[in-house]
């Protein structure tokens, strides 16, 4: 059984530790599992999801709803998907989303957005 068969399976007969297992073989299916099937986090789910960084964010944003240091780690291997994991789940300034847009074009991008917000803040 391979990762979207796991998946297929699953989704008809519902949730169990084999193929979650499998699904996890793959970040896309890993996440499918645990928004479709799960429908909430699971420690071996989200390792998964980390393996790529877009469905870390993906993950951090609609199956945690918020930031997680794996999450976070994943998605600052990449500017853009670390200015989008600052701007949508962090909502703040972090040294480890500010370090991985240094440099890059997301970081005028990224001081634009955090400096407005201090500003509504302070008004």
């Amino acid at each position: 059984m391979n990762p979207c068969e796991a998946y297929e399976y699953a989704l008809e007969n519902g949730p169990d530790e084999k193929t979650r297992k499998i699904a996890c073989q793959d970040p896309m299916y890993a996440y499918r599992y645990a928004s479709n099937i799960d429908k909430q986090s699971k420690e071996n789910t989200r390792e998964a999801t980390c393996k790529n960084l877009f469905y870390a964010y993906m993950y951090a944003k609609y199956i945690d709803k918020g930031p997680r240091e794996e999450t976070r780690n994943s998605a600052c291997k990449d500017p853009e998907i670390a200015f989008l994991y600052a701007r949508d789940l962090d909502r703040d300034f972090h040294e480890d989303t500010y370090n991985a847009v240094r440099g890059t074009r997301y970081e005028k991008e990224y001081k634009e957005f955090f400096n407005n917000s201090i500003k509504e803040k302070i008004i």
